[in-house]
């Protein structure tokens, strides 16, 4: 990747252009100008359980205790998300628009940070581009407008930072910028552990020699260790994410990867053609020797290895958070290749293949926000209701869907945390006998709905809605095992092949789940009931049950 010859001469106004101060302006006019509209944005998503476990626990009891770490997420181990949300609350409160302009700043450094890192190697101009090409990016869009992914976003500028400083150690000789680049790599890790893996590529990047690249890589390798032993210690295992099946599908993976270019670009004839474009352009340059094979190889392994547990659930679909570090190792590849393609070939082809790449790029971010901005809608809506709702109202999903319940009331716990006096709000009823039990003389029922796109007033399809629920209901056969242990939960459901089956969980809603499988769980308890909806539209469900993993860890049950 090293060419002194890709450090081309430039014209005059290219040298003030990439001068690192209006580089890193032009660069903050190019972020704010593409993602200002998240400044307008609400609470979304994950949003109202991150606040209130940020406003429940200290930074030392989420970071070094493992109990409370693994509260937050039984599959990960990213405790610097609640620190993001905790610095958040401390400067901003319940102000949405702060943690927005929080998580667009960290955006904005990653590209400064990402065009100091591509000037390590690549002419200025084209370490500009491949920042902006970072910017434009389609997960950078998703992050952009989810706070829920302030981790990803901090664990991206620390990688850049402490891949930065790794390059400067080896060529400057100097064990200082090593131990800075080992600081920044600890805290990324414990962003998120996508950002692990980073050492793997140290062996083959164009620097210095062998021995150096491994000498200077030894400090980094020591927090990689502790990691691994955190991890182990946390969650109980190194790999897994939400699949504890250990079941993994060799040709869903092969497929997912495959469709990951296009999902970057758009799966239409316009998508298709930039990742034509970036496919001639790579082997071509292998071809001509100038890609570095082994770090190219590295780098992928690097970048998709962690996506793997993630293919069977929840899936990789879209171009959001699971793709903000592949999003950015793209841009790092497209400005490398056009700096090829400039120096070795004509400026007048790069140049036009760049601008090609960063407009289809950037049409199909646009896409994206659409369609991000049309899910984060229900959720978006109903948090503006519940903190501004009333002790006589309710709330329901339209599904009694589990997601709401577990998300929801987190922001108006929040809220009473932060400011005791307020109102008392409205509570979420999870399931049909709940909401059967209500006085709706007293009592208002609203819902989400995607006519108007808001919260509106459902109480008077209350009555109607029940009579259909005890309609659908009857005493058929139902089987259920049930067993938590060792941070997970494991299930068998029967008799029935088909239908679906759904957990109500802890009082929350429901969660649908397949006829056997497990998931991960890092609490003691749990309570609830299964439902059953068959294909023919009646439904059956058991009795109520509680588990605890230290009493009774497991439940069995059935009716003939």
């Amino acid at each position: 990747m090293e060419d002194p010859g890709l450090k081309s001469a430039t014209s005059h106004w290219q040298q003030v252009l990439t001068q690192p101060t209006i580089a890193a302006i032009l660069l903050a006019l190019l972020c704010l100008g593409l993602h200002h509209s998240v400044l307008s944005g609400g609470w979304r998503f994950d949003d109202g359980d991150h606040l209130n476990f940020a406003s429940t626990y200290a930074p030392w009891q989420y970071f070094f205790m493992p109990e409370i770490t693994r509260l937050q997420s039984g599959a990960n181990l990213t405790p610097w998300n609640t620190l993001f949300y905790d610095i958040n609350l401390s400067l901003f409160g319940l102000n949405p628009q702060g943690f927005y302009m929080h998580q667009l700043m960290l955006i904005w450094l990653t590209s400064v940070a990402t065009y100091f890192l591509l000037k390590l190697w690549i002419a200025p101009l084209w370490s500009l581009m491949g920042a902006a090409t970072f910017l434009v990016g389609a997960p950078t869009v998703h992050i952009a407008n989810e706070i829920m992914t302030g981790h990803y976003a901090s664990g991206l500028l620390f990688t850049v930072i402490a891949l930065y400083a790794y390059v400067r150690a080896v060529r400057e000789q100097r064990i200082s910028l090593a131990l800075i680049g080992t600081l920044f790599y600890l805290l990324a890790v414990t962003c998120k552990e996508i950002y692990v893996p980073l050492i793997a590529i140290f062996p083959f990047l164009p620097v210095g020699t062998l021995k150096d690249r491994l000498r200077f890589a030894l400090p980094f390798s020591f927090v990689a260790l502790a990691y691994i032993f955190w991890r182990l210690h946390v969650l109980g295992r190194l790999f897994g994410g939400y699949n504890l099946g250990g079941n993994y599908d060799f040709l869903l993976i092969i497929e997912t990867f495959r469709n990951l270019p296009f999902l970057l670009f758009g799966n239409h004839l316009v998508g298709k053609f930039a990742v034509i474009i970036i496919g001639l352009l790579i082997l071509y340059w292998i071809y001509r020797r100038k890609v570095n094979l082994k770090l190219t190889a590295a780098a992928l392994g690097l970048l998709l290895f962690p996506l793997i547990p993630l293919v069977n659930f929840p899936g990789i679909t879209a171009p959001d958070r699971y793709l903000y570090f592949i999003g950015w190792g793209l841009a790092l590849l497209v400005a490398y290749l056009l700096s090829l393609s400039a120096s070795k070939l004509d400026k007048r082809l790069a140049w036009p293949i760049g601008i090609i790449l960063i407009s289809i790029s950037w049409a199909h971010s646009r896409e994206e926000q659409q369609n991000l901005l049309n899910m984060a809608m229900p959720t978006e809506k109903s948090y503006e209701f519940m903190l501004n709702s009333h002790a006589n109202q309710v709330y329901i999903e339209p599904n009694f869907d589990y997601y709401f319940g577990a998300v929801l009331p987190g922001a108006v716990a929040t809220q009473k945390k932060l400011a005791p006096s307020s109102p008392e709000r409205a509570r979420i009823v999870p399931d049909m006998e709940q909401l059967a039990a209500l006085d709706l003389a007293h009592i208002s029922v609203w819902s989400y709905s995607d006519a108007c796109r808001c919260v509106e007033d459902v109480t008077a399809t209350v009555p109607a809605r029940i009579a259909d629920y005890h309609n659908k209901l009857a005493q058929r056969a139902l089987s259920v095992s049930l067993h938590i242990e060792n941070l997970k939960a494991t299930w068998q459901f029967g008799p029935y092949q088909d239908g679906e089956y759904a957990i109500m969980i802890n009082n929350q809603g429901f969660f649908p789940l397949p006829r056997s499988g497990a998931h991960s769980y890092p609490r003691k308890t749990l309570e609830g009931y299964i439902l059953y909806k068959s294909p023919q539209g009646w439904i059956t469900k058991s009795p109520q049950f509680h588990i605890d993993s230290l009493i009774q860890p497991r439940w069995e049950w059935s009716r003939l």
